[in-house]
């Protein structure tokens, strides 16, 4: 076919435009040129299939080409972080689409995951990174709950994501459940951000009733916390893989650290829906009890 229409000089115009297209229609090569094509002129695959006058749509041969096009633009992102917003936006259209194959959104959200963890070019990214956020936790759900959603996420990228959550959780903690923070506990927290395995913020039932709104939209948006009962202070768990670190919103009380098998038995289930406040302090089970006082990282 494609040496018949390379051979063809007729006045025809549709014949001449298949010649013209025909590297994109047949060969070995001819989607991943079609997907070069997508890319280059930005269409989706109808846009494309209007274009040829072709039945793209709901075909292997579209899904090939579509999954082509979006590995180009990333590509593009990737070269040139500091690219056009209209080749994100392109891009993000292509990856939320039900026209590229499994493996190449994988592969793309592994990619774009480490890239945003990587560069740091505010706005674009900004944007693009919550956009990124917000799609892999409505369509994957979070990886520190669920697992088995991100098998075939790099292993660099879930770790980099978790890292996002956990930054998420420290904001959720430090600016919206804690008006006021005079030992500077949340600047101290961040530094080791890389090192938190997970994370779970426990809300009482007086600060829900407080925030009730802003909680509610974190939740329809994928994000988790606990429901705390109890207690009138929140607490803030970070884990470090060998210990556990209680953290509570109000003045005056402690900071506990343990040993992540004794935290094991005072709360089994890290990711429990509702939690018992009180069985986090346990001065007799912690390894370090830590006042806020003056300085008070210095001992931690």
């Amino acid at each position: 076919v494609s040496e018949g229409f390379s051979k063809y000089n007729g006045s025809n115009s549709r014949m001449s435009f298949l010649k013209e297209h025909m590297r994109e229609l047949a060969g070995d090569r001819s989607f991943k040129n079609l997907g070069d094509h997508m890319a280059s002129e930005r269409r989706n695959l109808n846009e494309t299939a209007d274009y040829l006058q072709i039945a793209l749509r709901n075909s292997n041969y579209g899904r090939a080409a579509a999954s082509m096009a979006l590995e180009e633009s990333v590509k593009m992102i990737l070269s040139r972080p500091e690219a056009d917003p209209a080749v994100w936006n392109y891009a993000f259209s292509l990856l939320t689409s039900e026209d590229v194959v499994h493996k190449s959104r994988m592969r793309a959200l592994s990619e774009l995951i480490i890239l945003f963890d990587r560069t740091k070019v505010p706005l674009l990214w900004d944007k693009a990174k919550q956009q990124l956020k917000d799609y892999c936790l409505s369509t994957l759900s979070d990886p520190r709950i669920n697992s088995v959603k991100w098998g075939d996420i790099d292993k660099e990228a879930v770790s980099n994501f978790i890292a996002w959550l956990s930054e998420e959780d420290l904001a959720l903690f430090f600016e919206l459940i804690i008006t006021d923070d005079p030992h500077e506990r949340k600047d101290f927290w961040m530094q080791y951000l890389r090192s938190i395995v997970r994370s779970r913020v426990i809300v009482s039932e007086d600060d829900y009733l407080r925030h009730s709104r802003k909680l509610a939209g974190l939740q329809e948006k994928g994000r988790s916390f606990a429901s705390g009962s109890g207690n009138v202070a929140s607490a803030f768990i970070l884990d470090f893989g060998k210990h556990v670190v209680v953290e509570f919103s109000l003045s005056g009380n402690a900071c506990f650290v343990y040993e992540s098998k004794v935290f094991a038995k005072i709360m089994p289930q890290f990711y429990a829906g509702r939690v018992y406040l009180p069985a986090l302090k346990e001065p007799n089970l912690a390894s370090h009890r830590q006042v806020h006082s003056p300085n008070w990282y210095e001992s931690l």
